[in-house]
């Protein structure tokens, strides 16, 4: 299958989930910060269809072995959107210097695996709780209390 019918397959569930009443509480899971897990790092959008696909834990086919766990047979990949960039040469005009830079060309479907398509070893997952905010301690000093997530994006609100 291409890229594109795999992406317009990606976008068009994403597209089913806007219209469902568990749409509200999918997206807020998705926008709130797990931690443990290399999905983490991974953009909104792209965390979002992990949660769409019913699952908390995907990677890729290599991240699972290093977590101790296979693939199993005939399981069917998920697709993320990742960035496909390419390094480009420039000359600096003033220090006459070469300088590369990344630019983003376009994006490419990367095949991930849900936990629930892996056996092997269980994974510890490990909820670090946020750093605290600052000033707590002030808050503390005055009799507050102050409690917040973290999220996707770092507001930590």
């Amino acid at each position: 299958m291409t890229n594109t019918k795999l992406a317009n397959e990606h976008l068009q569930k994403m597209a089913d989930t806007f219209s469902k009443e568990s749409f509200p509480s999918v997206a807020a899971e998705a926008y709130l910060k797990r931690s443990g897990v290399p999905s983490d790092k991974w953009s909104y959008y792209n965390r979002l269809g992990m949660l769409i696909e019913q699952t908390r834990d995907a990677r890729g086919y290599r991240q699972w072995g290093k977590a101790g766990r296979h693939v199993k047979k005939g399981s069917k990949a998920i697709y993320i959107l990742a960035p496909r960039m390419v390094t480009k040469e420039e000359m600096d005009e003033q220090t006459k210097e070469v300088k590369k830079r990344e630019i983003l060309v376009g994006f490419k479907c990367v095949p991930v695996f849900r936990y629930e398509d892996t056996e092997g070893e269980p994974v510890q997952y490990v909820e670090n709780p946020p750093p605290l905010p600052p000033l707590n301690h002030v808050a503390e000093k005055w009799g507050l209390s102050i409690t917040y997530d973290g999220t996707s994006g770092g507001e930590r609100g």
